[in-house]
C-alpha cells in the first residue's frame, strides 16, 4: 500500500510554532522512517512539554495530533507514563533533516527572530530543574 502525504509542510516565512518544532526536533524530537513514511515524534515525561508540542505542530501541518498516554516501567522508580506526540508527515521531517544536516547544524539564518521560540523548545527538551 503506497503512503500518501496527509499532513503537508509547506515552508514559508518562518513563524514562532516551526521554530519551536525545530528546537524540539534538536532536543528530544526525533524522526523515523517505517514502511515508506516518516513521522516526527517526541516522547516525555513531562505533560505540559507534550501539550505546548502537540499544539504547536498541530498548526505547522494544519491537522489534529493526539496525545498517547504509555504507562512505561522504569526499574529505577517503578511505573511512569511517557506521553507521546507522532504524526506522518513526510515533508515536514524531511524538512527537519534537511535544514539541520539530521542535527549536524542549527539553521540560524531560519530561527533569526524566532530564537525565543527555538532556545524554549530546546529548555523544554533539555532543561532541568532541581532542588538543592
Amino acid at each position: 500500500m503506497a503512503y500518501h502525504e496527509h499532513h503537508k509542510f509547506l515552508f514559508g516565512d518562518m513563524d514562532d510554532d516551526p521554530a519551536y518544532c525545530l528546537g524540539v526536533y534538536w532536543g528530544d524530537g526525533y524522526v523515523y522512517l517505517k514502511d515508506g513514511a516518516y513521522k516526527v515524534c517526541l516522547a516525555t515525561k513531562d505533560e505540559d512539554f507534550a501539550d505546548e508540542f502537540r499544539k504547536r505542530i498541530s498548526r505547522v501541518l494544519n491537522c489534529p495530533v493526539n496525545k498517547i498516554i504509555d504507562p512505561t516501567l522504569n526499574r529505577k522508580t517503578g511505573q511512569a507514563l511517557i506521553y507521546r506526540i507522532s504524526v506522518g508527515s513526510n515533508s515536514f521531517a524531511k524538512w527537519l533533516k534537511e535544514v539541520t544536516k539530521s542535527k549536524t547544524v542549527i539553521p540560524f539564518n531560519l530561527i533569526e527572530g524566532k530564537e525565543r521560540s527555538f532556545l524554549q523548545a530546546i529548555m523544554d527538551s533539555e532543561g532541568s530543574i532541581i532542588k538543592l
